[in-house]
C-alpha cells in the first residue's frame, strides 16, 4: 500500500509541473489568464496537494533535510532567474524597438522608401482604422511596419481610432471596411489601404503618388506582338505593371502602328518584346520623339527576323548603337542562373544611377542577344551589363543540341544592357537598350526567381522619367536569402551541435556532482 501512495504521488507531482507548465504558457502567449490557464492552474495546484496528502513525510523530509535546503535555495535562484528572464522577454515583446540583423534587412525599411520619406516637407498622417475585437496579428503588424516610417521621418504622425466611435471620420476618409489605413498629405486626397494592401511596398507607393505633383506615363506598346502587362502567366508582365503602379508610373498601352505620332503626354515609350518590323513613318515618329527630349525603352531578342532586328537598328543608326540579333550564352558557372548557360547572371556594373545600389547583387538575362556601339558625336553610350569572357555568341538559329561553342562564334564579354543619352536642347534624351524582352517578366520578378531584376526595371524607369533622387532598392519581398553551405560546414555544424555541446553539458553536470559530493562527505 505504501508503494502505490509513493507512486501516485510521484505521478501527481510529475503531472502538477507539467500543468502548471503549460498553464503558464499560455498565459505568457495569451498575455492574460484565460479561461484555459486557469484550468490547468486549478488542475496543477490540485496535483500539488494531492502530493503532500499521498506523501507528507517526503515533504517534511525534504524541508528537514540539509540537502533539501540546498536544492531549495537552487529552485528559488533558478525559478528567480528564470523569472527575470521570462519578465524581460515578455516585456520585449510587447515593444516595437528592434534590429534588423538579417543579410537582406528583410524587416527595416528599404532604402528607396527612406528616400522617400527624406523628401517629406510636412507632415503625413496615417490614421488606422481598428475595432477592439479586430485580429491583433493584424493591427501589431500594422504598428511595428509604420513604427519604421516614424523612426525614419519625424515627419510621419500615426493614429489608431474606431471606426465606431469616430464614423465622420472614417466616412470623411473613405474607409469603408475594419482594418484600413488612410494617407493624408498636405490637400491631397487621402490615400486608403485596405487589409491585404499595406505593405511596405503599397504604404511607399502611396506617399510617392501623395508627394508627386503628376503621374509620370508610361506608354506600352503593344498589339503587335510586344509583351503584354495584362498577361498573368510566367511569361506575361502582370507584375510589372503592379510593380508600375505601386511606384507612381501610369501606363497605357499604344499601338504605334495606328499612332501618327508618339503623345505627347508619354513621359516613356515602351517597346519591349519587339515582333514586327517597324514602319518607316513610326521609325521617324519615334526618332523625333527622343531627338526633342523623350524617353525610350527598347528592349529585343535574338533570332528575330531580319526586317525586325534591321528596323530595330534602323531606329538606333543616328545614335550608332545596335543590337547584335545572336544569342549570347556564357560558360562561366559563376556567371550563369542555374547551370543554363542560355541565361547569363550578372552582379558587376557599369557606372549609372541605374545600378548604382546593385554592386554585388545578381540579375538575370535569359536568352539574350548582345548591344554594341560606342555613340555618334554628343551621345553618351554607357554600358549597364555585361557577360564575362567565357561568353560567346551564336549568330544563327541552331538546335539546343547544338549549343556548344564553334570556331566561327565570336566570344565576349558581351554588353546586355546599355543606356544611351543625348543633349536635346534644354531637355536630355535617354534611352535603355536591353537585350532581352524576359529581363522583367513574371518568371524572373519574385516571388517567381531570387535576384534583382525587379530592382533593375524600377531603377531603369525612375531614371528615364527623371527620378534619380528615388533610384534606390525598393520595397523587399518578405524572402530570405539562402545560406548556402559546403559538406565541410555541414560536418562541423554537425560537429558541435551533435558531439561538442553535449559532451560539455555532461562535463559540466559531472563536475558539479564530484563537487557537491566532497562537500557533503567534508560535512
Amino acid at each position: 500500500m505504501r508503494h502505490l501512495d509513493r507512486t501516485l504521488a510521484g505521478a501527481c507531482l510529475v503531472a502538477a509541473v507539467l500543468l502548471l507548465a503549460v498553464a503558464l504558457g499560455l498565459v505568457l502567449v495569451d498575455q492574460q489568464v484565460s479561461n484555459s490557464a486557469s484550468c490547468y492552474l486549478i488542475a496543477g495546484v490540485a496535483l500539488l496537494i494531492c502530493y503532500g496528502l499521498l506523501a507528507p513525510r517526503a515533504v517534511i523530509d525534504a524541508a528537514r533535510s540539509r540537502r533539501a535546503r540546498f536544492g531549495s535555495l537552487s529552485v528559488v535562484v533558478s525559478a528567480l532567474v528564470i523569472g527575470i528572464l521570462v519578465t524581460a522577454n515578455v516585456i520585449a515583446s510587447r515593444g516595437l524597438q528592434s534590429e534588423d540583423f538579417t543579410r537582406g534587412q528583410l524587416y527595416s525599411l528599404s532604402p528607396k522608401s527612406r528616400a522617400v520619406l527624406q523628401r517629406l516637407d510636412s507632415d503625413l498622417q496615417v490614421t488606422g482604422f481598428f475595432r477592439p475585437n479586430s485580429d491583433p496579428a493584424d493591427l501589431r503588424a500594422d504598428i511595428a511596419l509604420l513604427a519604421e516610417y516614424q523612426k525614419a521621418s519625424p515627419r510621419v504622425r500615426v493614429s489608431f481610432v474606431d471606426p465606431d466611435t469616430h464614423p465622420d471620420l472614417a466616412r470623411r476618409l473613405g474607409v469603408k471596411i475594419n482594418g484600413g489605413l488612410a494617407l493624408q498629405y498636405r490637400t491631397k486626397p487621402p490615400i486608403v489601404l485596405n487589409l491585404g494592401s499595406q505593405t511596405e511596398a503599397d504604404i511607399t507607393g502611396s506617399i510617392l503618388k501623395l508627394q508627386s505633383s503628376r503621374t509620370p506615363l508610361i506608354c506600352w506598346a503593344a498589339g503587335e506582338g510586344e509583351r503584354d502587362l495584362k498577361e498573368v502567366q510566367l511569361f506575361g508582365y502582370s507584375d510589372t505593371a503592379s510593380q508600375l503602379a505601386n511606384d507612381n508610373f501610369k501606363t497605357r498601352e499604344t499601338v504605334l502602328a495606328q499612332a501618327a505620332g508618339i503623345p505627347a503626354d508619354c513621359d516613356v515609350l515602351a517597346i519591349v518584346g519587339l515582333q514586327r518590323p517597324l514602319a518607316a513613318a513610326t521609325i521617324k515618329a519615334i526618332q523625333a520623339y527622343v531627338d526633342g527630349g523623350g524617353r525610350l525603352v527598347l528592349a529585343v531578342d535574338p533570332w528575330l527576323d531580319r526586317p525586325v532586328l534591321d528596323s530595330a537598328n534602323l531606329l538606333l543608326q543616328p545614335y550608332q548603337a545596335k543590337f547584335d540579333g545572336g544569342l549570347v550564352l556564357d560558360t562561366d558557372p559563376a556567371h550563369t542562373a542555374s547551370n543554363d548557360n542560355t541565361t547569363p547572371l550578372v552582379f558587376q556594373y557599369g557606372a549609372s544611377p541605374i545600378t548604382a545600389d546593385l554592386a554585388n547583387r545578381y540579375t538575370f538575362f535569359p536568352q539574350p542577344t548582345s548591344i554594341s556601339g560606342q555613340g555618334a558625336t554628343g551621345v553618351l553610350v554607357t554600358k549597364i551589363a555585361e557577360t564575362s569572357q567565357a561568353s560567346y555568341q551564336i549568330a544563327d538559329v541552331r538546335d539546343n543540341a547544338q549549343f556548344e561553342r564553334r570556331p566561327g562564334d565570336p566570344g565576349g564579354p558581351f554588353t546586355l544592357m546599355a543606356t544611351v543619352e543625348k543633349e536635346a536642347g534644354d531637355k536630355k534624351a535617354r534611352m535603355v537598350l536591353v537585350g532581352t524582352s524576359a529581363f522583367a517578366e513574371n518568371r524572373t520578378l519574385p516571388p517567381n526567381a531570387p535576384g534583382f531584376n525587379l530592382q533593375l526595371m524600377l531603377g531603369s524607369f525612375d531614371w528615364l522619367a527623371g527620378n534619380d533622387e528615388l533610384i534606390k532598392l525598393p520595397a523587399k519581398p518578405q524572402t530570405a536569402t539562402p545560406l548556402l553551405l559546403s559538406t565541410f560546414d555541414l560536418l562541423v555544424i554537425s560537429l558541435i551541435t551533435v558531439v561538442l555541446v553535449p559532451l560539455l553539458v555532461a562535463g559540466v553536470g559531472v563536475v558539479v556532482w564530484l563537487r557537491r559530493r566532497r562537500s557533503f562527505a567534508a560535512a
